[in-house]
């Protein structure tokens, strides 16, 4: 799943994308054997304080060197990149991998607000779809009846920013989908 969503949000027509960063969660709590807990939780911001912080790897576009063998989609090389860039890199290797890099964040709520994704459930905050947003977050699950195409096409001109919130290889639970479009005002779309 996470070569799959590098390749394919980073790449156009064997090009890298330099109007693209793509942010991972990496996201496996010491907390819990619970995952899809976790997560809600995370999303919620409702973290154990001693759980400790998520790593997010982080890969912008822009920044990614477009010299041949630079940025190669396979597996094999995305594999070695993500262990080199959260392991010690050398200098060489931090050379190799520029574009890369990662960070730490208490929870996914606080990532989302971050990037600009304003909760309804913050004071003076509501989520209206109906008004065009610099910022839209889409849900891909596989139950969802809106195509990703057609909500494509409705934010075209009027967003600077899409964000994709994509599970692993079993999906998201409904309920953290539920919450994503209740909460963050996100809209659960199927390719």
């Amino acid at each position: 799943v996470f070569c799959r969503c590098v390749t394919n949000a980073l790449m156009c027509s064997f090009r890298m994308r330099d109007d693209t960063t793509f942010i991972a969660a990496l996201a496996k709590p010491t907390w819990t054997t619970r995952v899809g807990v976790a997560l809600m939780a995370s999303l919620q911001g409702t973290v154990p304080k001693d759980a400790g912080a998520m790593k997010m790897l982080k890969i912008v576009g822009a920044e990614v060197p477009t010299f041949r063998g630079a940025f190669l989609p396979t597996e094999k090389f995305l594999a070695n990149a993500f262990a080199t860039v959260l392991g010690m890199p050398s200098v060489e290797e931090l050379e190799r991998y520029k574009g890369w890099s990662w960070f730490e964040v208490e929870s996914m709520r606080e990532m989302l607000l971050d990037l600009g994704v304003k909760p309804s459930s913050v004071p003076g905050s509501t989520v209206d779809q109906s008004t065009p947003s610099s910022t839209v977050v889409f849900v891909l699950h596989e139950d969802a009846t809106t195509l990703l195409s057609a909500e494509l096409a409705k934010v075209r001109d009027e967003t600077r920013r899409i964000i994709f919130v994509v599970g692993d290889h079993v999906g998201l639970r409904i309920e953290i989908v539920n919450y994503l479009v209740e909460e963050f005002g996100a809209v659960a779309v199927s390719v």
